[in-house]
């Protein structure tokens, strides 16, 4: 049975060159009069005849390119309403309303991912995206330390001698220090933490002003070297 799931956005998106959409996906964009991205409207086929189940199919789908929206544009694609159309039908349902209050700044205009990195994107994609974007948002420099390791380590593996010096390296011995109440064992981590911040090292004490301006400077070290490795993807 053929859909159309319309995605209404709470407050309009800038983008740098408008995209019609992407076919392949199934995906169209609609924009108001100045330009801007205000909503899409995802065309997919579900046997389902309930509109609730079939705007849960459309979630699953797009998540990707919500995902991608979030990373490229530094704020997610708020959704205020969905409406779950069947194409064989006069009707529509509304499926769902949710008010969600915006205002944040605006980071950078979409610049849209190509259609084709989208198609073929990795199956984990959406949720080393998802990561990452709860990182850049995170209030904690530890947290997002923690979560830019999560994302390197699910599509690089562990740093290994290899790495030696590298910023992979860095980010691991970064997140050893953040992630154990005990103290590093690691006798590189030791020294790398002990170059950085002042007197014996045992574990992150975010009370100590050394350690949280340690950690806030390898936060935007890995942020550069995990989002250089996602916009390689899309």
């Amino acid at each position: 049975m053929s859909w159309c799931v319309t995605y209404e956005f709470v407050n309009p998106l800038f983008v740098s060159s408008a995209l019609a959409g992407y076919p392949s996906l199934g995906v169209e964009f609609d924009y108001d009069a100045a330009g801007n991205l205000i909503g899409l409207r995802h065309q997919l086929e579900v046997a389902s005849v309930d509109p609730a189940e079939v705007v849960r199919t459309s979630e699953r789908d797009t998540r990707v390119l919500f995902e991608a929206i979030e990373f490229v544009y530094g704020l997610p694609a708020q959704v205020a309403t969905q409406r779950a159309e069947n194409l064989g039908s006069a009707e529509d349902v509304t499926t769902g309303f949710a008010s969600i209050s915006g205002g944040a700044a605006i980071v950078a205009p979409i610049v849209f991912p190509s259609e084709a990195a989208l198609a073929g994107a990795p199956t984990r994609l959406a949720v080393r995206l998802h990561l990452s974007n709860l990182a850049r948002s995170s209030a904690a420099d530890s947290v997002a330390v923690y979560l830019y390791y999560l994302i390197w380590e699910d599509m690089r593996g562990r740093p290994g001698p290899a790495d030696l010096g590298t910023s992979q390296e860095r980010l691991k011995f970064t997140r050893d220090f953040v992630s154990h109440g005990e103290a590093l064992s690691n006798v590189a981590a030791v020294n790398f933490v002990a170059a950085h911040t002042v007197g014996p090292i045992v574990a992150f004490d975010p009370t100590r002003d050394d350690h949280v301006a340690f950690v806030a400077a390898q936060r935007a070290e890995a942020r550069a070297l995990i989002e250089a490795e996602l916009r390689g993807v899309l």
